[in-house]
């Protein structure tokens, strides 16, 4: 056989297997390495849902939490002040306190957004998309943005931990009638 491939113009060197072998060992590990790494990331991919990160992302959530603020004020003065009517389901409560800003509403596109009305005060909940976590809750009777359930953990579900009767402030009228 030799003999034929130097007759074809061709060199032929005999190695031994080690030699041959050698060059590709680190390679091989690097592959391995390489594969490795991958089923873990999918593997954490999959415990996690779907998502590689656990929390959501802070800048975002802040700047959604502003958004809330606004839409739970207007939700508020529309409970406060317009008088709603009692059968009105929460679709039907948002559509109406975002009449005069659609985009109030629009900015939760991608969410869950829940309504509670009592007395006369009203507790805006965003959650996921799918309903599963309660991410953001604000009464729109205080100035600040009260709860970021996205940062518990375990998750917290998507239900209303607020209760008007405790987290708004009386105004004095209110406070002299209770007396």
């Amino acid at each position: 056989m030799h003999h034929y491939l130097r007759g074809q113009g061709l060199s032929v060197k005999t190695v031994q297997v080690g030699e041959y072998v050698e060059p590709y060992k680190n390679e091989a590990i690097s592959f391995f390495t390489r594969l490795l790494s991958t089923a873990i990331v999918l593997a954490s991919c999959y415990a996690t849902g779907g998502s590689l990160s656990k929390q959501p992302d802070t800048e975002e959530m802040m700047m959604m939490a502003s958004r809330l603020t606004k839409l739970s004020a207007a939700v508020e003065s529309t409970v406060r002040y317009k008088n709603p009517s009692a059968d009105l389901d929460e679709r039907g409560l948002l559509q109406l306190s975002v009449k005069h800003d659609p985009q109030l509403l629009e900015n939760f596109a991608d969410f869950k957004v829940r309504v509670l009305s009592q007395d006369r005060h009203a507790i805006v909940l965003i959650c996921s998309k799918d309903g599963e976590q309660g991410l953001l809750e604000d009464a729109g009777c205080t100035s600040t943005m009260d709860r970021h359930h996205w940062r518990n953990s375990p998750k917290s579900a998507c239900s209303f931990t607020m209760n008007t009767a405790a987290d708004c402030p009386k105004t004095a009228q209110q406070a002299r009638h209770s007396n």
